[in-house]
């Protein structure tokens, strides 16, 4: 007989042979125990089917509880939707196959739910670690309970696809993961999410995000024109009546996200002139931000030095 599982945890991964057993742990350690988990392999390319059978071996006791779906190569948020298709738990929660939780993730999560009944979506504080699993200084903190639709739409303080816990019931209202919106498909989601649930926070850094090159969320021209498109939807929405200014609002904190995200890496010709242009996007939607003193000041050196000195070419090498 299959026992009743409450938290269905889906986990899409695609050439995730070095992380997967480390994201895998992280699952198993939790304080909460009554979960199943799906594992979604992407098509990957590399040992993460090997990585993958050798770890159901080593723990038989779990069952039907740990289900491994292998796939061609679909893009995550396909990978996420065939998760939910198999998904039996009451509630959901999605974890990238390189991304960690601390124990207390779940337990948590599905306790701030109980004790907030009209809530239907629980997120945590984040914090961010290197491709070793190192801790970063950088943390995003923001408390935010109820209607957090203008707050999410300010910022996406979820940070990551791997962050919230969510009832099934509010998934089959707002609908799956949209492919075609990758990078920018876990924003749109809990966007659409926030316009018809409240949410819940967990004011504990439980999701450690772990930040590599060659991630799709370093694809920033990509990402920005997404995020733009999402914006624009949200924005021409004709059964919401946002407050005055919020649009300029809206479009300078994202044209200010992808500035500093580009200004983050070595910066080399090609990308100081992407800065800029991001820079004047946010001097079109928020002339205060040259107020901000210091940090336009260096915003403008890094920028300066990129484009003029020294000179590199696209793949930061001198020229």
């Amino acid at each position: 007989m299959t026992a009743t599982v409450t938290i269905s945890v889906i986990i899409p991964v695609f050439n995730g042979a070095e992380t997967i057993a480390e994201t895998l742990d992280s699952v198993l350690a939790q304080t909460w125990q009554n979960w199943e988990i799906i594992v979604v392999n992407d098509g990957s390319t590399d040992s993460t089917q090997s990585v993958l059978e050798v770890y159901q071996q080593q723990h038989p006791n779990l069952g039907d509880r740990f289900q491994v779906l292998n796939f061609m190569n679909s893009g995550v948020s396909i990978s996420r939707n065939r998760g939910v298709a198999a998904a039996r738990g009451e509630y959901l929660a999605f974890l990238d196959g390189d991304d960690l939780w601390t124990p207390e993730k779940l337990e948590r999560q599905w306790q701030a739910l109980q004790d907030t009944p009209d809530a239907d979506v629980a997120y945590s504080f984040t914090a961010f670690i290197d491709g070793a699993g190192h801790p970063l200084k950088e943390k995003i903190a923001k408390r935010h309970n109820g209607n957090v639709y203008e707050a999410l739409l300010l910022q996406n303080f979820l940070a990551s696809g791997s962050n919230p816990l969510i009832k099934r019931s509010a998934l089959e209202v707002v609908g799956e993961f949209a492919p075609d919106l990758h990078p920018a498909e876990d924003w749109d989601l809990w966007l659409r999410l926030s316009r018809r649930f409240a949410f819940v926070c967990v004011p504990q850094a439980d999701v450690l995000y772990r930040k590599r090159s060659g991630s799709a969320s370093d694809n920033i021209a990509l990402m920005r024109q997404q995020s733009l498109q999402i914006i624009e939807r949200e924005l021409h929405a004709p059964d919401y009546v946002f407050p005055p200014g919020f649009r300029k609002k809206v479009l300078g904190n994202c044209f200010q996200y992808f500035l500093f995200k580009s200004l983050e890496r070595p910066l080399y010709s090609a990308k100081g002139w992407q800065a800029l242009g991001f820079l004047l996007g946010v001097l079109r939607y928020d002339l205060g931000f040259m107020k901000r003193g210091k940090i336009f000041t260096i915003v403008i050196l890094k920028i300066l030095k990129a484009i003029i000195w020294p000179r590199l070419d696209d793949r930061g090498r001198l020229g």
